[in-house]
């Protein structure tokens, strides 16, 4: 969701370092999540399969900033959005990632409470995904296929190189949206459900990086050469700076 021609350039998007939890590794310069699987005491190997339950919430570093354009067919809507790309997948899960958005600001967070493992458990909070549903302030229902689809969306089809986009959007478009690779997939109504408000100013977006979705990436496309992190180069997993 480019802005329009002329308009200023989105800022660039880096997750939270320590607004996470325990099971998760933000890595690539603060632009990609992993999870963090216990078959290899660190980081997931590029190619390993694990089925230990890992993963969980990564968050961005800075509230959204509200614009025009996140809704083509409602060009005048004011919105938000934020994409990630699949870095490395996993196919022998049935669920996949959880993408929203949520008003709690990570800074905030009482420092007396844990943080949760979960981006769905935070308050004020609308994420879809996971199995194939919406959870919205904690409330679960599921997705509802969209005109022109055979069926409903299923994460767990998600592979390495597929974009996911989250929208969210104020009257007159009014949707919380989800685009995979550019096609719309799961569309609900952002009025219902006391969902956060995209137009004030305050709102993150949040992934819960879970399922088949082992490692994903802020923005649409995995660089060929990708920033070397120092964080990565110490893990294990480090193979060079051509690969992911």
């Amino acid at each position: 969701l480019p802005p329009k021609k002329g308009a200023p350039r989105d800022p660039a998007l880096y997750f939270h370092s320590s607004f996470k939890p325990r099971t998760v590794s933000i890595c690539g310069l603060g632009q990609s999540a992993e999870q963090i699987r216990q078959q290899t005491l660190g980081k997931v190997a590029a190619n390993s399969v694990s089925h230990f339950p890992s993963g969980g919430m990564a968050m961005l570093s800075k509230p959204l900033q509200a614009r025009q354009g996140v809704t083509p067919d409602v060009e005048i809507a004011r919105g938000v959005f934020f994409e990630v790309t699949v870095e490395m997948a996993d196919a022998c899960w049935q669920d996949g990632l959880g993408i929203g958005f949520t008003a709690q600001d990570p800074e905030q967070w009482p420092s007396h409470k844990i943080r949760p493992r979960y981006a769905s458990s935070l308050p004020t909070s609308c994420l879809c995904g996971y199995s194939g549903r919406w959870v919205i302030n904690g409330k679960s229902e599921l997705i509802r296929k969209v005109p022109g689809s055979a069926q409903s969306w299923m994460p767990k089809t998600l592979r390495v190189g597929d974009v996911v986009t989250a929208v969210l959007a104020a009257p007159p478009a009014d949707v919380f949206r989800i685009l995979v690779n550019g096609r719309l997939v799961a569309e609900r109504s952002a009025s219902l459900g006391d969902l956060p408000d995209p137009l004030s100013g305050r709102i993150w977006g949040v992934v819960d990086v879970d399922g088949c979705c082992v490692k994903v990436r802020l923005g649409a496309g995995i660089p060929e050469r990708p920033p070397i992190d120092i964080g990565d180069m110490a893990s294990n997993n480090y193979s060079g700076p051509n690969k992911l």
